[in-house]
């Protein structure tokens, strides 16, 4: 999720023991709790915002594909 600055703030956790989205501080995975005990192993981890690198219509050719 983007601010309306366009910086990242939020981000799915790669955890399959999480859900939703979690808070970014400093670029990196914010401290949250998952569905089991425990800190998740991913807290602390920096994300690379790569979003520019995607062309835009990448999504909607894939699906394309898929349906053709």
């Amino acid at each position: 999720m983007h601010s309306p600055s366009g910086e990242l703030i939020k981000v799915r956790c790669p955890s399959i023991f999480c859900t939703g989205l979690v808070e970014l501080i400093n670029g990196r995975i914010a401290p949250h709790d998952g569905t089991v005990p425990g800190h998740c192993p991913w807290i602390g981890t920096r994300v690379v915002d790569d979003t520019t690198d995607i062309d835009p219509d990448y999504f909607a050719k894939m699906r394309a594909k898929r349906e053709a």
